[in-house]
């Protein structure tokens, strides 16, 4: 079990980049929505932020690893003490691990501290390939530290946080890029996943909107906790209204917009 967690990791890197310019190359020349004449420039500017999201990810993954290696030795955590046969293990601890990721988004729109810095996600006024890891370093850094607990508490394995954050990342990537999928598959497949459309919801300038389906993988925390509902991306418009100016989505200003005013009136 561990050499194929060895092997998911080392093979990663690939999968994400592959899926990451598939999408990228599928969107430019079948896009969902026409994307406006300054988007190119915003492209890159996410490109940036993205490239900085894989560096602190990776080092985030090297501290996270650590942790999991501590835990497995020393037997500790619920899925340890549980000693649940290995398919069964791996199935709770994906669940547990995607329930504990909704939770903490949760807080990232509720904690104003939290919010500051993952707004940075929320204020592409566009949505595409790009905007999937637009994250600001200190908002991965703060998911970091609750997986830390997370993964101490409930016994998670490496072969468990591998698969999952595998799938993750490149659900991640399909989530915002700007294509569209036949509907059908799009609305029975939200019953279970957090699909394209399910997820773009989230990232609607209207607040209740926003603050709601904040489910990463599965939609089965927003269908229990009634934070999900109805699904018409294409009559939303995305971002924060208070960070729309192109001055407002440099790289400078997005790694400094946590430590800006937090909402429009008290700007």
């Amino acid at each position: 079990m561990e050499d194929l967690a060895v092997t998911l990791g080392n093979i990663q890197p690939i999968i994400i980049f592959s899926m990451l310019i598939s999408l990228w190359v599928i969107e430019s020349f079948i896009p969902y929505f026409a994307p406006s004449p300054g988007r190119k420039k915003m492209r890159r500017r996410n490109l940036v932020m993205v490239l900085i999201s894989f560096a602190v990810n990776a080092l985030a993954g090297l501290y996270v690893n650590e942790v999991i290696q501590f835990t497995a030795r020393h037997q500790f955590g619920l899925l340890n003490l549980l000693n649940l046969p290995n398919a069964v293990s791996l199935t709770a601890g994906m669940l547990l691990i995607d329930m504990w990721d909704y939770g903490f988004h949760l807080l990232q729109h509720h904690i104003p501290l939290f919010w500051r810095f993952h707004r940075v996600h929320h204020s592409d006024t566009e949505l595409d390939a790009s905007s999937s890891l637009r994250f600001h370093p200190f908002d991965i850094i703060l998911q970091t530290f609750g997986w830390t607990f997370m993964f101490t508490l409930l016994g998670i394995s490496g072969l468990c946080f591998m698969i999952y954050f595998t799938f993750y990342i490149l659900l991640i990537f399909f989530q915002h890029a700007n294509i569209k999928i036949p509907h059908f598959i799009d609305y029975y497949g939200s019953y279970v996943f957090s699909t394209p459309g399910w997820h773009k919801m989230h990232h609607a300038a209207e607040r209740p909107l926003t603050d709601s389906h904040y489910g990463d993988v599965f939609t089965f925390w927003d269908r229990i906790f009634k934070t999900g509902g109805p699904v018409d991306v294409e009559h939303i418009q995305f971002g924060i209204e208070y960070f729309r100016h192109d001055d407002d989505q440099s790289v400078k200003n997005m790694l400094l917009m946590p430590f800006k005013p937090l909402y429009p009136d008290s700007k």
